[in-house]
């Protein structure tokens, strides 16, 4: 099993400030700026890291404290490569050109491209700060059917 925590920094730090100035200038309703706190916070620790964990039969992502956990069942891939995606991609779940992007961190990924369950197609990208180690695990772990 290969296991990878990552911490978003630039996913916290944004949120921490944005969260400050709503509280700050919220100061008419003493309501409205505790909820708003209430949200901010609740979305730091939602996405506050990134944990993936590759197993023999699986790829399962985990955000902050786990209340978002995304699994892929995989029976073979066709591609795996180390990507450097564009900044304007942004952090988080997103849905970009290249697919469904997971990530939390910087610039690099890896795309896969993969047999699921019912033999379905389906590719993804993951953001990881070792590109080359998660490559090299999916590598390893699944079976390649081009």
């Amino acid at each position: 099993m290969y296991s990878s925590t990552q911490y978003g920094r630039f996913t916290i730090i944004p949120l921490l400030i944005i969260g400050l100035i709503v509280h700050f200038f919220s100061n008419d309703l003493i309501w409205q700026a505790l909820s708003m706190d209430a949200l901010f916070l609740l979305l730091i620790f939602m996405f506050y890291k990134l944990r993936i964990e590759v197993y023999s039969d699986k790829i399962k992502l985990i955000y902050g404290i786990g209340i978002i956990r995304i699994t892929f069942k995989i029976i073979s891939y066709s591609s795996v490569q180390q990507i450097k995606t564009p900044w304007y991609y942004g952090y988080g779940i997103r849905i970009t050109p290249i697919g469904w992007l997971y990530n939390i961190q910087g610039p690099h990924a890896v795309i896969l491209k993969y047999e699921g369950e019912n033999n379905t197609r389906n590719e993804f990208s993951i953001g990881t700060q070792f590109p080359e180690r998660l490559e090299a695990c999916i590598e390893n772990t699944f079976i390649y059917k081009p």
